[in-house]
């Protein structure tokens, strides 16, 4: 399940940086540590994803290689979705082009650039309330504490 996770990464990531080590050596962004991540769902969405802390740690950490702090989906006439803190599948760095895969599942995602201690770009989400799913979409910026 972990290959598959990491080649849907690498098909997310954009070209780029240090030729295909997927992982954090030369010439690729830093991205350890703790990042606080805002979402900006989409004009229409009618669905957001609340603020969330990312851990990540060194590139192929054992067993995992981050985690992220308990966060809610909110959708307009819906309860909350409350999201438990738990542990990435996955991320990928490739220059200054960073991918973070949430669940084993390729649900939950986002892929973007670093410069320095900030990152931005899109995100999608696909959330399940009350037998409804929702597919939510749009930008992200998260800032290294």
């Amino acid at each position: 399940m972990r290959r598959i996770s990491m080649a849907i990464l690498a098909l997310l990531l954009a070209c780029g940086g240090s030729g295909g080590d997927g992982g954090n050596g030369p010439g690729n962004a830093k991205v350890q540590g703790t990042w606080v991540v805002t979402f900006t769902s989409s004009v229409g969405a009618g669905c957001s994803v609340g603020q969330v802390s990312l851990t990540l740690l060194a590139d192929n950490s054992s067993p995992f290689e981050g985690s992220h702090g308990s966060y809610v989906v909110d959708c307009t006439g819906q309860p909350q979705i409350s999201e438990p803190s738990d542990h990435i599948a996955a991320y990928q760095v490739s220059g200054s082009n960073v991918s973070v895969q949430f669940t084993n599942a390729p649900d939950r995602f986002f892929v973007g650039t670093v410069s320095g201690a900030t990152m931005t770009g899109n995100f999608t989400w696909k959330s399940t309330t009350v037998g409804q799913t929702y597919n939510i979409s749009g930008t992200f910026t998260a800032a290294k504490q």
